[in-house]
């Protein structure tokens, strides 16, 4: 592309904007997109919380709602829609109150919210906050 004389987001919105033309794909971004907007909820949200500007490339491409992505064994289970990203999670034992819950909660809460329980410093790097509601004190 330099040798060429061609802006890297300049290519990658091109990209973007005709890789969303194909069959199967409901979305696709540049990850200059992701770094200069704030996406505050649905799966551009998602999408944006999984990006890493080290490891993630510079289109990333969203496939439309039960889109299946497989090789020749099973499925990917990869997207960001609420079938391939909710999981339950269960608290039990000593320091957990009784109950039950539909309240949605990031899988970077489960973290600290044990580590809580344990008494000790949450992990480093930890972004999660502590789920208050499943604690007894």
């Amino acid at each position: 592309m330099e040798s060429l004389g061609l802006d890297r987001n300049t290519v990658a919105q091109k990209l973007a904007d005709e890789i969303v033309n194909f069959d199967n794909i409901y979305k696709a971004v540049t990850a200059r997109t992701l770094q200069t907007t704030n996406f505050t909820d649905g799966i551009m949200n998602t999408l944006q919380n999984g990006y890493n500007q080290k490891f993630s490339g510079d289109v990333l491409i969203i496939p439309y709602p039960a889109t299946l992505i497989s090789g020749r064994k099973g499925t990917s289970h990869g997207s960001g829609y609420s079938y391939d990203t909710h999981v339950p999670v269960i608290f039990y034992g000593y320091g957990i109150k009784k109950g039950k819950s539909l309240k949605r909660y990031d899988i970077t809460d489960i973290a600290p919210t044990i580590a809580n329980l344990l008494k000790i410093a949450a992990p480093n790097g930890s972004s999660g906050k502590i789920i208050k509601e499943v604690l007894k004190r």
